[in-house]
């Protein structure tokens, strides 16, 4: 180990000492040539052993082995190298690699409209499939400032996924939030189908009990179906406290519709994953709580549960990238849910551009129904 790190340190200092002289044979023509990628490239290696590495490749977010694969090809290319080199033919899928000014226009209004949708989503919303891709969307947000840059970070594996077919498993979870228009707490029932991802709940309550999860998913196989089983946390609501048992309320759905319920391990709330995410995505996606409940003064929980249902709408026609579904989206896989593309439109339209005070306009919608 020893000596493998020893002459990795020796390829390292004469790899540095084959850049500097590179550097030194740039005469000033070949600077004038430089195109502007070409220049910010030049700027990125001059940096090497200046500053720390780290800092580098934090300051323009890339990554280790883009850095010294350019660093190579400048010690053996020269300023050639620098430049774009990418391969990108000009045309995607048949169409055109270019975005007009209106389809800016509207991706821009889309992604303020909300900062949480990437450039899949935007690309399956604006049906750009055959024009450009969604690498040229995240381009334009980039250009824009707004995508906010991440630091990568390893994910550690788990299986959040029980294999199954729709309605074999439903994950359920309360989503606590506090309302400042109410002054209480408000709780929203998460019930999501396993295998499809599909979001089953428009229920809010003003209590978390057993009672009103039970109602709510009387509510929801009503709509969708019974499920053969029910997975949760370990939370009163759903298990009988000192009991391996579910709680009264569950128990009479058990015996009624032939459901049987798991739980989660104590300290692994990955298994109920679905659920929990569901939780997120609500309450850092969804719309703010001040319009949740604004224009609902005198029944503020059937307004809630009317944007919520547009909510499932609009998230049940997404795309989802999740493993096993491979860019399906949950209403193409659950078979009682049917969403068309105008409906997630003016869905999408109503939660996240209106309250911001936006709206698509004659040739967003020209735009839409041309892609589409």
């Amino acid at each position: 180990m020893k000596q493998s790190k020893s002459t990795s340190s020796n390829n390292s200092s004469e790899s540095f000492l084959l850049f500097r002289k590179r550097l030194e044979e740039l005469t000033p023509t070949d600077l004038e040539g430089l195109s502007k990628y070409a220049q910010r490239n030049l700027k990125i290696i001059r940096c090497w052993h200046l500053n720390p590495l780290e800092d580098i490749l934090k300051a323009y977010q890339i990554s280790k082995s883009w850095f010294f694969r350019l660093v190579q090809k400048f010690i053996q290319e020269g300023s050639s190298a620098l430049e774009d080199r990418r391969g990108r033919p000009p045309t995607q899928k048949g169409g055109r690699s270019k975005i007009n000014k209106q389809e800016q226009e509207l991706i821009i209004k889309i992604k303020k409209g909300n900062p949480q949708l990437g450039s899949r989503r935007i690309e399956a919303l604006i049906g750009s499939q055959d024009c450009f891709h969604h690498t040229t969307i995240h381009r334009l947000l980039q250009k824009e400032g707004l995508v906010n840059f991440h630091p990568y970070r390893r994910r550690k594996p788990f299986q959040m996924v029980r294999e199954g077919e729709p309605n074999a498993c439903w994950d359920i979870d309360f989503c606590q939030f506090w309302s400042e228009n109410l002054h209480k707490d408000v709780y929203r029932i998460e019930i999501v189908d396993d295998c499809t991802n599909a979001r089953l709940s428009t229920a809010l309550s003003f209590e978390e009990s057993s009672q009103a999860a039970a109602e709510a998913l009387r509510q929801a196989m009503k709509e969708y179906g019974v499920p053969r089983e029910i997975h949760s946390d370990n939370g009163l609501q759903f298990r009988a406290a000192r009991a391996d048992r579910p709680s009264e309320q569950f128990a009479r759905l058990a015996e009624e519709f032939g459901i049987s319920f798991s739980y989660s391990t104590e300290g692994c709330p990955n298994e109920n994953g679905k659920a929990e995410h569901a939780c997120r995505d609500f309450k850092v996606e969804f719309l703010g709580d001040d319009l949740l409940f604004a224009l609902a003064s005198e029944d503020p929980l059937n307004r809630g549960r009317y944007l919520l249902s547009r909510y499932n709408v609009f998230h049940n026609w997404l795309p989802n990238q999740g493993h096993h579904l491979y860019g399906a989206s949950p209403a193409e896989l659950h078979p009682r849910i049917s969403v068309t593309k105008q409906e997630a439109w003016e869905a999408f339209e109503e939660l996240y551009l209106k309250p911001k005070g936006m709206s698509f306009n004659t040739s967003d919608w020209q735009i839409l129904q041309r892609n589409n």
